[in-house]
């Protein structure tokens, strides 16, 4: 076997760790490796903030053993959001594009501060270092322009396995998130796979005919041009269940986006998703086909549990309120 194996495995699935850099390391490395043998913390730090970019803003995932101790990446993608220079929805690429968007600040922010600890501590495991290395280190602390140099087998192991060294990665990083949320589908948030929203247009009709033409979150609201929305936020689930659209209006579509509704809606849901089990409320045979694997499982009560888990996660409520988080206790909705 060859002993790099080894050593991946033992950097991702042995050595503890306080938050996911070593994870995010080994994939810049395997991307890297391929066009070059110096790596600056330039170039890390633009996939760093490439990886870390929808797990802070699109997703909420904790990062770090330690809730208040965020990696720093995380946090200074934070404080541009609140300061509005990042705006809402915005991908990374349309970031790194946009002129005077803060992206050239901060990528060597992150350069200088993201790093220090990482670098040095990559090949410890439990104490002790390990070998083969894939690189070697001697720049300073706090320096922006410090290069890794891979050395040659490191470097052609990478190059060589660099698919199975992104896998594994990302396998250990879904493991290590594991432990602060039951959030769906991390696998595809976290490496980035790219699960695309399909077009849920379709749906108007029966959700037209299902809601009798009124908005489902205000029916006084005008309805000329409904739009088909995502009750639990798609960036949370990332599926298209029809369990979980209903019919909007443009205002409330465009006010709601990725933000979880208040509990009466959510009730609204469950007692909707019902009445269609239940056949007290007719569907079409096309849209309560998402509803068939729930006749022996109870949908209530996933549906509550993911609302319980995406609040914890930190996703904010529409409409905003004060103690809106104090609505949820332990991950449960009052009764």
């Amino acid at each position: 076997m060859d002993p790099y194996i080894t050593a991946l495995y033992q950097i991702v699935a042995v050595g503890q760790k306080t938050n996911s850099y070593k994870f995010a390391l080994w994939r810049a490395l395997a991307h890297l490796a391929p066009t070059r043998s110096m790596i600056s913390k330039l170039d890390l730090s633009q996939l760093f903030v490439e990886y870390y970019w929808p797990l802070e803003l699109q997703y909420h995932i904790r990062q770090g053993t330690d809730p208040d101790k965020d990696p720093i990446v995380m946090k200074r993608i934070r404080e541009l959001a609140v300061s509005g220079t990042i705006a809402l929805g915005e991908t990374f690429r349309d970031f790194q594009k946009k002129s005077g968007s803060g992206y050239e600040k901060l990528i060597p922010k992150i350069a200088a501060e993201a790093f220090d600890d990482v670098i040095p501590r990559f090949h410890i495991v439990r104490g002790a270092s390990i070998e083969p290395k894939l690189y070697t280190f001697t720049g300073k602390v706090g320096a922006t322009g410090n290069t890794i140099e891979l050395t040659t087998s490191g470097r052609h192991f990478l190059v060589d396995y660099g698919k199975l060294v992104d896998y594994v990665a990302i396998a250990g990083w879904v493991r290590f998130t594991e432990d602060f949320t039951s959030a769906p589908k991390l696998h595809d948030k976290i490496g980035g796979t790219g699960r695309q929203r399909r077009a849920v247009s379709q749906w108007r009709r029966p959700l037209w005919e299902i809601q009798n033409g009124k908005c489902f979150y205000d029916e006084s609201h005008d309805m000329a041009s409904p739009e088909v929305d995502h009750v639990l936020p798609w960036s949370f689930v990332l599926e298209d269940k029809t369990w979980n659209l209903v019919l909007a209006c443009r205002k409330c579509n465009n006010e709601k986006r990725d933000r979880l509704t208040d509990v009466g809606s959510l009730e609204r849901l469950r007692a909707r998703n019902g009445q269609i089990m239940k056949g007290d409320l007719q569907a079409s045979g096309s849209f309560a086909r998402h509803f068939a694997e729930w006749h022996l499982r109870d949908l209530s009560l996933h549906i509550e549990g993911l609302y319980g888990q995406a609040a914890a996660d930190g996703f904010p409520f529409w409409p905003e309120r004060a103690g809106a988080h104090s609505r949820i206790i332990g991950g449960k909705l009052p009764t």
